[in-house]
């Protein structure tokens, strides 16, 4: 149960965005062999199989004991692929306690929110980079999305990541769509921009 809950939990991590490669939350012995997929892969693989899994020629794996909290094998990549900044900020808002009971809603937002935030900051302007015809088709400015971020580090994990098939396909959904869904992606960056114009006012103000 552990395992599937977390494949799960890291599927919904990626909100907005929908895990679209191979997604097996508790892989049954008969398809271990999808850990040798050259292609991407979310699984979950119980421990009585590690020595199985961990034999099996594997190339850009991350393996995660989850009984441990340790990291059996990893790319090396890892610490370099997130935007610094906002890789601190997502472990000191998780790393953030209350002594106050928590409702499973509450520690679903504490736990969701820091990573709805991150896209929110790298990619919530994309609605203003996507051209429309008198159709209502939409064309997305790749080049003009990601130059249009300040920072160069945001700059670098975006142009990367509008190449995966994760962006791809969140963006060819936005295409079609003539108005922007309003679900709670949207909200976010709503509030985000919000906060952004009362942080300038202020600013102004003080000069």
């Amino acid at each position: 149960s552990t395992l599937s809950q977390c494949i799960h939990a890291a599927a919904a991590l990626l909100y907005p965005f929908s895990w679209a490669h191979t997604y097996i939350p508790v892989v049954p012995e008969r398809l271990l062999d999808t850990v040798c997929c050259p292609t991407p892969f979310m699984v979950g693989v119980q421990m009585r199989f590690q020595q199985q899994v961990m034999e099996s020629p594997m190339e850009e794996v991350l393996l995660v004991n989850l009984c441990e909290g340790t990291f059996l094998m990893s790319v090396g990549d890892e610490k370099e692929i997130l935007p610094p900044k906002l890789q601190d900020d997502i472990l000191d808002s998780l790393g953030q306690t209350t002594n106050e009971p928590w409702t499973s809603e509450q520690l679903n937002e504490h736990v969701s929110g820091p990573f709805v935030q991150f896209f929110v900051k790298t990619v919530g302007h994309y609605a203003s980079y996507i051209k429309r015809e008198a159709n209502g088709q939409g064309h997305f400015q790749e080049r003009a999305f990601y130059k249009a971020l300040n920072s160069k580090a945001i700059r670098r994990f975006v142009k990367k990541f509008v190449k995966t098939q994760l962006f791809s396909l969140f963006i060819q959904e936005a295409e079609k769509s003539q108005t922007p869904s309003a679900g709670y992606f949207q909200r976010k960056i709503l509030e985000y921009e919000e906060q952004k114009k009362h942080k300038k006012s202020r600013e102004k103000t003080v000069k």
